[in-house]
């Protein structure tokens, strides 16, 4: 019904308000002192930027709502959190690291379904601010952090580009992953790399549009 969609509308409005306050610099007005910021900022950032995903692929990219989430995407991406949460048990048993990757994952699935490019680079930009909360959490609390960073985008993008992108026709948006892998992380896709030649090699014959092989 018309009043049922209206208070979906209100409620993403609300939600985007909440965002904004998060997400903006001290001289927006509204947003919260740099002095003042909780902890866990970049966990609470990572929940709601699977929530902001959710609203971008539910919205039509001339409405305004769509247009109120890109701002607030570009926000994002430009907010500088000062400390980055890391903890091996944050909220009923998951690290840090799960909440970053679970949702990087949850959006990452959302490329697939998308109907046109706008919504696909907001989608992506939310998936790679998962990934620099990680890179900057973790980057304080371990050895070895390219192996292990290695074997983060490996667990975030395996099934994504494994069984979406290279044995499906119809993969959405999820090859402008590899495009933006390679522009930001190349130094840390080797494992990746090793597994998408071995899904070629094993299922090249299945994979209808060639411009898939060729781009992986």
């Amino acid at each position: 019904s018309i009043e049922l969609q209206n208070q979906v509308v209100n409620f993403r409005l609300r939600l985007l308000d909440f965002i904004e306050v998060l997400v903006s610099s001290r001289n927006h007005g509204m947003a919260i002192d740099a002095s003042d910021e909780n902890k866990l900022l970049s966990i609470f950032l990572s929940i709601l930027s699977k929530s902001l995903a959710f609203c971008i692929f539910r919205e039509d990219e001339n409405s305004a709502v769509f247009q109120r989430c890109k701002s607030l995407v570009n926000l994002l991406n430009k907010k500088k959190i000062n400390n980055y949460a890391y903890s091996q048990n944050l909220f009923e048993n998951n690290s840090s690291k799960d909440i970053y990757v679970s949702n990087a994952q949850e959006i990452t699935s959302l490329l697939k379904k998308v109907t046109h490019k706008s919504a696909a680079s907001l989608l992506i930009s939310l998936i790679f601010f998962n990934i620099k909360c990680l890179n900057h959490s973790e980057g304080k609390n371990e050895e070895n952090l390219d192996e292990k960073f290695n074997k983060i985008l490996l667990e975030i993008f395996k099934d994504a580009l494994t069984n979406d992108y290279i044995k499906n026709r119809n993969a959405g948006f999820i090859g402008f992953l590899l495009n933006e892998l390679q522009n930001r992380y190349s130094e840390n896709c080797g494992l990746l790399g090793k597994l998408l030649i071995s899904e070629i090699n094993e299922n090249g014959n299945q994979v209808c549009n060639k411009s898939q092989i060729g781009r992986a």
